[in-house]
């Protein structure tokens, strides 16, 4: 559920405001976002439903300008070695968000990014904060194992 989002992992995941939009899309603000994979079988029957959407910080990347983008202004950046933590402020929301990346992608305090969303990353919360349920996985039936006598 969205409570124990909020705690697992470390950066913590992102969580962000969304409106279902239609089939595989969610909005956040006026901004139009892809979802895929068993999270956007989730929003079948939902369209116009408040959600929360939950981001890890390695389902966002720093890309280059484009429409299905986020645009963002980058508030604080941490070195952290092999990776980066840099936090960014939304312009859609003024939401704080985290992105990991690498180290070697030049980014200063005050600059301009854009951000790109994994659309198979998403983790959607329902207004009770509790996890959309997933259509389920049709399962292959076990092999059946010998009876052993006794």
């Amino acid at each position: 559920n969205l409570f124990v989002a909020q705690f697992i992992g470390s950066p913590p995941m992102n969580l962000l405001p969304l409106r279902v939009a239609g089939p595989s899309q969610v909005l956040l603000g006026e901004r139009r976002l892809q979802v895929e994979g068993p999270q956007a079988a989730a929003l079948a029957g939902r369209l116009n439903e408040a959600l929360t959407g939950g981001l890890r910080p390695e389902h966002l990347r720093l890309a280059p300008a484009a429409n299905r983008n986020l645009a963002a202004e980058v508030s604080h950046i941490e070195a952290l070695g092999n990776e980066q933590l840099i936090t960014c402020r939304l312009l859609e929301g003024s939401h704080l968000v985290l992105v990991r990346a690498r180290p070697d992608q030049a980014v200063a305090v005050g600059q301009s990014v854009h951000l790109e969303v994994d659309p198979a990353g998403w983790r959607l919360f329902d207004s009770a904060g509790n996890a959309l349920p997933l259509p389920e996985l049709v399962a292959a039936k076990p092999p059946e194992l010998p009876e052993f006598g006794g």
